[in-house]
């Protein structure tokens, strides 16, 4: 082979390699800014291990359909605004894209948006008798049809399994304040007894509903009240205990008082029930 042939093969080459560089580079995937709710089931390993293994599967795809379906109802008229949806076993991602400046009313309609949609999910999920909690965050994240990955991921983690504690949605501590620039968000974050911001889910749910549909209240405090009488757990109990004190408080203040739980008169709970709430503020019984 000549000199020349061989300068023109090894140039060939080097663009192939150039060809090829670029072509990994069009393709390569990034993170970016997201507002993220994610959920965890409470339980989820029982049922899964369950004899109603198939009956918890078919609640889960209940919820996820119904879920998109209500979002696709409520947000019709929300134009260019991504909302990602992804459920594997007992997680839950929702998440929306940043791709402005906070201030703008753009990421306003988007951060009111993660509030009402998480909060819609919470309450649409005790219909199907699955307590949730979970956590609110921005931060980096990648979501795909084939896989989730980001700093965002790692950081909802953390506080739905550590400081969630609770069936409640935790708001993220650094950015609490950009949540709170909407008075509308604002009014659905609350302080719990612990100093922990949470998201009161009932209230927001109803106030995207427009309307209390009290079959809807009387069947969430009957699986409240299915999930206290049947379990013997203490731990279990805690956490039925305060999602049953803030259900109380949502029907207290919405004038639906007939639909109050009041636990506290149980023999079986009057003595834990009165422990766990002794620095609490609770409706009486």
């Amino acid at each position: 082979m000549c000199i020349t042939t061989n300068y023109f093969m090894n140039e060939l080459k080097e663009n192939m390699k150039t060809v090829e560089d670029i072509k990994r580079e069009l393709t390569k995937i990034h993170t970016s800014t997201h507002y993220v709710a994610y959920f965890d089931i409470l339980g989820a390993k029982e049922f899964i291990n369950s004899k109603d293994s198939e009956l918890y599967l078919n609640y889960i795809n209940n919820l996820y359909n119904d879920t998109i379906n209500g979002i696709k109802l409520l947000y019709a008229e929300i134009n260019n605004v991504e909302i990602k949806f992804k459920i594997f076993s007992d997680n839950i991602i929702i998440a929306i894209p940043k791709t402005e400046n906070a201030n703008s009313t753009k990421e306003s309609i988007k951060r009111t948006l993660i509030i009402e949609v998480a909060s819609y999910f919470q309450v649409l999920a005790y219909k199907y008798s699955l307590l949730t909690r979970g956590s609110i965050v921005i931060g980096n994240l990648y979501l795909d049809n084939n896989f989730v990955y980001g700093k965002a991921l790692t950081r909802a983690y953390e506080l739905e399994s550590k400081v969630a504690i609770y069936p409640r949605i935790v708001i993220d501590e650094r950015y609490s304040d950009i949540f709170k620039m909407s008075q509308y968000s604002k009014k659905y974050i609350y302080k719990d007894s612990d100093g922990v911001e949470y998201l009161n889910s009932f209230e927001c749910y109803f106030e995207i509903s427009k309307i209390y549909k009290e079959d809807e209240i009387k069947h969430i405090r009957q699986i409240l009240w299915s999930k206290l009488r049947y379990s013997n757990q203490t731990a279990i109990n805690q956490k039925i205990f305060w999602l049953i004190n803030i259900f109380n408080k949502f029907c207290s203040n919405n004038d639906l008082e007939k639909y109050i739980l009041h636990i506290g008169k149980l023999p079986k709970f009057v003595d834990i029930f009165n422990k766990f709430f002794e620095n609490t503020e609770k409706i009486e019984s």
